[in-house]
């Protein structure tokens, strides 16, 4: 994109802090994700076979505990997060592909239509419910998203952050890094960002190792999808893939890895 702007390294690093990425109007916002649901759940059939979800409310965010984050998932309700009341464009399309459909809300609404033992109910697998929203972001392309370069961007830049909160984590929660070594280690690898960089690091300090699982789960499944593509050739089928990854509830990794390749 840079190369296609003509502009300098630092120019367009500005250029991606311009306020006309910027949606200020809460009904703007509103509508960019409605509009964004609707794309999604029309070409959803394209890569599960499990179409039938109840429909997705969409708010703005509410919860003091998650303002730092872009947007969470709870109980059929995708909230986005509007920072210094704006939502920037290049986060609407991988935002909701992980929290709404077919992340988190479709994970929830399937493993709700699974039947699991007592004990299964008990265990909680982050690896997995992050892992998937992660992974989920991949199919913006076929799913109708991701239409201009920024847009893909956006999924990229968020990508690049989550790379970095790994060795923050680290850092801060081993180590005993200051705030200002970690924000010194984001600066290293991230320009112009650093506003999320100090929401990032309150979060770290908050919720231990839970971004770990983001980069790791997406990594694991994206690892037995080649794998698989590579086995069967053209017998290969994403929604019978993705079916497998789900139709057995949350579980351990290695679990999910058994269900995925038994008789394959």
């Amino acid at each position: 994109i840079r190369k296609e702007t003509g502009l300098s390294q630092e120019s367009f690093y500005t250029h991606l802090n311009d306020t006309s990425f910027y949606i200020t109007d809460p009904a703007q916002i509103q509508q960019a994700f409605e509009q964004t649901r609707k794309l999604v759940m029309q070409n959803l059939p394209q890569l599960f076979s499990n179409t039938k979800i109840p429909q997705l409310e969409i708010r703005k965010g509410n919860s003091d505990r998650l303002a730092q984050t872009p947007g969470y998932y709870d109980d059929n309700v995708f909230y986005y997060n509007s920072f210094n009341n704006h939502v920037n464009k290049r986060q609407v399309d991988w935002l909701f592909l992980h929290e709404a459909v077919p992340g988190h809300h479709y994970q929830s609404v399937v493993l709700a239509q699974v039947k699991v033992s007592e004990v299964q109910k008990l265990f909680y697998y982050m690896g997995f419910a992050e892992g998937w929203g992660a992974y989920a972001e991949e199919y913006g392309s076929e799913l109708g998203l991701y239409k201009t370069p920024y847009n893909r961007l956006g999924k990229w830049e968020w990508g690049i952050v989550r790379s970095i909160r790994l060795p923050i984590d680290v850092g801060i929660n081993y180590y005993g890094w200051t705030n200002e070594q970690a924000l010194n280690f984001w600066k290293k690898y991230i320009k112009g960002q650093d506003d999320i960089a100090l929401r990032e690091i309150e979060r770290v300090r908050r919720w231990p190792a839970q971004v770990i699982t983001y980069k790791h789960g997406a990594a694991k499944l994206m690892e037995w999808k080649a794998q698989l593509i590579k086995k069967q050739g053209s017998r290969f089928d994403i929604k019978d893939f993705h079916s497998r990854i789900l139709s057995h509830g949350s579980l351990p990794f290695f679990m999910i890895r058994e269900n995925l390749f038994n008789n394959q």
